[in-house]
């Protein structure tokens, strides 16, 4: 695509879902060669896992390839627009704290915090690396910053923006309602498990798996059948 802005994008070892989700837009949007990963990841290019850990795989062994070679000239160049760091991960930060001084002054950084925690950089106390994202940002603080869990009257700076999770897997085909009421979640914050002790013994809770005592690992609905499963239910029920 000519004259696409070029972008460094600082992406996570581990899925990130915000992150992933970024990377592939953004992808399509400019085109591969116009975002280019600090250090490419496997999950970018090679289907190893199922959905939604494929999020951002472009499916392109050679596109692996071709994104080392391209990493290290942007580098040596400083040839981007903008640098965005994908996620609220020790590693993105780490790697963020090692390139702040080679980003071009006329370059944009943007920060995606898919975090669980409201507060903007929540995460990193929570996950145990506050003084490494502190230290990051104490060099080069980012002009923008998209959150996902952007809560309604939280006291935000002005440039900070909503971004919510989106869907980047097939179109899902209408079918019928076979379900009343879902919530399949694993109890492991309190208003999960209120929730679940509040299905218990109502609608077809019970015989759909909307039950108290879930395992991820043990999901019965995983990947593209777990979305085909939500999309004939009638009422579905989301708790953070």
């Amino acid at each position: 695509m000519a004259g696409a802005e070029r972008i460094l994008f600082i992406s996570s070892q581990r899925s990130d879902y915000p992150e992933d989700i970024a990377f592939t837009g953004l992808s399509g949007i400019l085109g591969g060669e116009n975002v280019v990963t600090l250090r490419p990841r496997r999950k970018h290019y090679i289907p190893w896992r199922h959905y939604p850990k494929t999020l951002a795989c472009r499916r392109s062994a050679a596109g692996y390839f071709r994104d080392i070679i391209s990493r290290r000239k942007m580098l040596l160049r400083a040839d981007y627009d903008c640098v965005v760091i994908g996620a609220t991960k020790r590693d993105v930060f780490e790697a963020y704290n090692g390139i702040e001084e080679k980003i071009s002054k006329n370059a944009k950084v943007v920060y995606i915090d898919g975090g669980d925690d409201p507060a903007v950089g929540g995460d990193a106390a929570r996950l145990g690396f506050e003084a490494v994202y502190n230290g990051a940002f104490s060099k080069r603080a980012p002009d923008v910053i998209f959150k996902r869990e952007y809560l309604k009257g939280g006291d935000y700076p002005g440039n900070v923006y909503p971004l919510p999770l989106a869907y980047a897997g097939p179109p899902l085909k209408a079918a019928a309602k076979k379900y009343d009421v879902v919530f399949w979640a694993v109890d492991n914050i309190p208003v999960r498990a209120r929730v679940l002790d509040f299905c218990a013994g109502k609608w077809d809770c019970a015989e759909n798996g909307s039950s108290r005592g879930q395992t991820f690992k043990k999901y019965r609905r995983k990947g593209i059948k777990y979305l085909e499963e939500l999309a004939v239910s009638k009422i579905c029920y989301n708790f953070r």
